[in-house]
């Protein structure tokens, strides 16, 4: 699809991989800021990719539904990556069906022959083509069913199309949830018959039905993991990151709210026809949903009443709680082709730390986003003490489009720096205005501010006033002023 390149990494990087040395990143605010690079993982989660991958498809179909060629091209290259995902979703299920028959005739039998003194065996030899049938009939019922998921999954797809206008988690668990519904259908359909002949040993008590309903474990039963390139060598924290540097992280689906909403789903359905009688009732779909479904209602996913201002998530590291608000400037009064919902967009000038958390390890990741999804190529970086706290952050690349909102925002002003390469070749005398410098062996070392500079546009590197020196990154903390009357604040992070 268009808004994300197929040039996925394919195998886990190394825990230090940087973005920013990646040669897509050529660029602080290149045209191409924005287009998410979906990182391999390290452990594959089907529901989690199924929501992103839906979350993909409903943030760029917008640009084709009035190009009717283009839409249904768009539709099918999304089911089919959503088709090999449900596949991987099957194949668990199937396989932890298939250990629990395994373990229930084990259980059957032994309780059979105990019951029957050992004379019941003959009864059990003329069970084995039946038991027969059932192992071949679990192979041919794994390969229907995901031979028949990409024409369900376009039926969901164009259907969303017409129902959701913008995206919300929520919608994605729906669509998983239909999708689910469909797969356990067709599972217990194929497999429940071939139980009848070894009812002898099953017995009434166990319901394929319920078994995979509760299935929630059965997610791990898919068990690939995708190792990285060294042994031992941890995984990353971040699910990908975008051109112009910034990181995102989709948080672990809730499978079991998701198989709760697909369960309320099937109990709520009648006597429905067409796509409601395969996947369910669902609001994405276009079925109202009943009040005795209460619980898979209320997903909101017309177009919002208004843009909340963009907010940062500072993940990672192995610490919690650093937290901040997005400082914007730059700002440029809403056109056509925006939003109604937005009166001005602007870009990401600083990031007001409001709390620094504790317990990091390593330097968390940055990520700024807004509610409706405008803004993109904005990207920060976190610097940490020697105790464990998040002690600043500072914008590498501005961005722009991020809705701003209708309170005014406070005087904006350079509180501090930090030196992100100390560069070579520097000289007593060169200076960046508004800092004392310290250089050492011709390297920054060094930056204290000295005077409060005022600012209301994007500035992401200072510059340093030198005839021999190069190479030098300077990034600049921004901050509300009023903090920076109170205290102005120092910050040094050499890069050896």
């Amino acid at each position: 699809m268009a808004y994300f390149p197929e040039n996925r990494l394919r195998v886990c990087p190394i825990p230090s991989y940087d973005p920013a040395l990646d040669p897509n990143n050529t660029q602080p605010d290149y045209e191409a800021n924005g287009l998410p690079i979906q990182l391999a993982q390290c452990k594959k989660d089907p529901i989690k990719d199924m929501i992103n991958e839906f979350k993909k498809f409903i943030g760029t179909i917008g640009a084709f539904l009035s190009i009717p060629g283009q839409l249904r091209q768009e539709i099918f290259a999304s089911a089919g990556i959503l088709k090999e995902i449900a596949g991987g979703l099957v194949s668990g299920l199937m396989n932890a069906l298939t250990k629990k028959l395994k373990k229930v005739i084990e259980e059957g039998v032994i309780a059979f022959l105990a019951a029957t003194g050992g004379l019941g065996l003959p009864k059990l030899i003329a069970l084995i083509p039946a038991m027969s049938a059932l192992e071949k009939g679990l192979v041919c019922a794994l390969n229907k069913i995901i031979n028949g998921l990409f024409d369900t999954i376009v039926d969901m797809l164009a259907s969303s199309v017409m129902n959701v206008a913008n995206f919300a988690t929520c919608a994605a668990e729906q669509f998983a949830g239909g999708l689910i519904n469909n797969i356990i259908d067709q599972i217990t359909g194929l497999v429940e018959p071939l139980l009848g002949p070894l009812e002898l040993i099953i017995g009434g008590a166990f319901k394929i039905l319920d078994f995979l309903m509760g299935a929630i474990n059965a997610i791990e039963a898919i068990g690939s993991f995708l190792q990285c390139n060294e042994k031992g060598q941890a995984c990353p924290a971040v699910d990908g990151y975008t051109i112009g540097g910034d990181w995102f992280s989709g948080a672990a689906a809730d499978v079991a709210s998701i198989f709760d909403q697909a369960n309320v789903a099937r109990k709520g359905r009648k006597a429905l026809e067409g796509l409601a009688d395969k996947v369910g009732e669902w609001e994405i779909l276009g079925t109202k949903v009943s009040d005795a479904q209460g619980s898979v209602g209320g997903c909101n996913t017309d177009d919002p009443f208004e843009c909340g201002a963009p907010t940062v998530s500072i993940f990672g590291g192995g610490g919690f709680g650093a937290a901040g608000k997005v400082l914007l400037g730059n700002f440029v009064e809403n056109t056509e082709g925006l939003s109604d919902v937005v009166g001005q967009v602007g870009s990401v000038v600083g990031v007001d730390l409001t709390s620094g958390g504790s317990g990091y390890q390593t330097v968390p990741f940055v990520s700024i986003t807004d509610s409706c999804g405008l803004g993109y190529g904005g990207y920060a970086r976190a610097t940490i003490n020697g105790k464990g706290e998040v002690e600043s952050i500072f914008v590498v690349s501005s961005g722009r489009n991020y809705p701003v909102p209708a309170e005014e925002q406070e005087p904006l002003g350079i509180t501090g720096a930090t030196i992100e390469n100390p560069g070579s070749g520097y000289r007593n005398g060169d200076t960046i205005d508004g800092f004392d410098l310290t250089i050492e062996n011709g390297r920054i070392t060094k930056a204290v501010i000295n005077r409060v500079t005022r600012v209301d546009q994007p500035l992401t590197l200072l510059p340093v006033n030198s005839r021999t020196g190069r190479n030098a990154v300077i990034r600049p903390i921004i901050n509300t002023l009023p903090v920076v009357e109170k205290k102005l604040q120092e910050v040094i992070d050499c890069v050896n």
